[in-house]
């Protein structure tokens, strides 16, 4: 609930005097914050929707406690608890200031894991989207070290690689970039952790040709939206790249390049910045695009590119198809944004 706290060193007081309530401590100040903590951190500021409320009961957390005197937005939030699947509201006390939730047992259901591969200069690399956990060990494991975890492949004409991977005991809700060996490119399923995946086809615009310089590929999910319906978009970066303060710039197009939405993106809000591309490897870049509510019916595509706020001018990249653009490539597959009552009759009626 970080996000939504009105002081935003709310959170160390909580820590802190957790830490003196039940351990003792001198010192807690350190300037190291691990990544498993951020991601989960990350992840919590999204409360109270299905992957945060499946995610709390998988850590075997069974109440949540709101102190709305201490939120920055409570007008925004309160609805929200309300509709929340995953929680149930068993009492408000000191005239209003808490309210305890109870985690339920039995969750909303999530989409399934998926992964594609995508080839670089090194070779594969299996890209892995969780909606849900995936455990490796136990959740009270989960901050130990990585250790060793096979994941199986399963190969086109049926044979079956095995692939050593470093791991930590838990894959949290996210996506994920594992590398693979070369005889892996045409898997077709890989299993880790007891479930077996379905690997995606490779769209025409991840099917890429190898440039020099910096490129992007993509492919955005799903082919059919409606206003407000959010278009999950994943972006894949090769460097090299030296300059640290670009921006990600998504656009809403249509066949026409007449844009419709513009959501911008710095690369300090946990995405990984563009000097840390690497040349052979492509860098997984996940991102979210909300289709605007007054959004006409029709084709639209997402365009991207990479922006300098010091010059005010786009960074030259190369799209999947390998020709260089000065300012926005735009990723080929189409999103057919239809109108919210058809596509809701659809629903009901399928």
């Amino acid at each position: 609930m970080a996000a939504r706290n009105a002081s935003p060193t709310l959170k160390h007081q909580y820590e802190y005097y957790t830490l003196v309530h039940q351990h003792p401590i001198v010192n807690s100040a350190s300037s190291i914050v691990p990544e498993r903590y951020s991601r989960l951190h990350n992840l919590l500021r999204s409360c109270p929707d299905d992957a945060t409320t499946n995610l709390l009961r998988d850590m075997n957390v069974r109440y949540v406690n709101i102190n709305r005197y201490e939120l920055g937005d409570w007008n925004t939030l309160a609805p929200q608890l309300e509709a929340a699947h995953g929680l149930r509201l068993l009492g408000v006390y000191e005239n209003g200031r808490h309210s305890l939730y109870k985690i339920l047992p039995e969750q909303p259901a999530l989409p399934p894991p998926s992964a594609e591969i995508i080839i670089g200069e090194a070779g594969p690399q299996l890209a892995l989207q969780l909606a849900a956990s995936l455990w490796l060990d136990t959740p009270a494991r989960y901050y130990q070290p990585a250790q060793p975890a096979t994941l199986f492949v399963q190969r086109a004409d049926g044979t079956q690689e095995s692939v050593i991977l470093p791991l930590p005991p838990g894959l949290l809700p996210g996506n994920y970039l594992l590398p693979l060996p070369p005889q892996a490119i045409d898997a077709t399923h890989i299993s880790l952790g007891g479930q077996t995946i379905t690997v995606l086809a490779a769209p025409e615009q991840l099917v890429k040709q190898q440039v020099t310089g910096p490129q992007f590929i993509a492919r955005s999910l799903p082919a059919n939206a409606t206003s407000n319906s959010v278009i999950p978009c994943r972006i894949y970066g090769k460097g090299p790249l030296p300059q640290s303060n670009l921006v990600l710039s998504i656009n809403l197009v249509n066949a026409d390049w007449q844009f419709f939405a513009k959501h911008d993106r710095f690369f300090d809000e946990g995405l990984p910045a563009p000097y840390e591309w690497t040349a052979n490897r492509f860098t997984l870049i996940p991102c979210d695009f909300t289709i605007p509510a007054n959004t006409p019916p029709g084709d639209y595509f997402l365009a991207i590119g990479l922006f300098d706020p010091t010059s005010k001018r786009f960074v030259p990249i190369a799209g999947a198809d390998g020709v260089a653009v000065e300012a926005l490539w735009r990723i080929p597959s189409p999103i057919r944004v239809k109108p919210y009552a058809e596509s809701a009759l659809l629903a009901v009626t399928d």
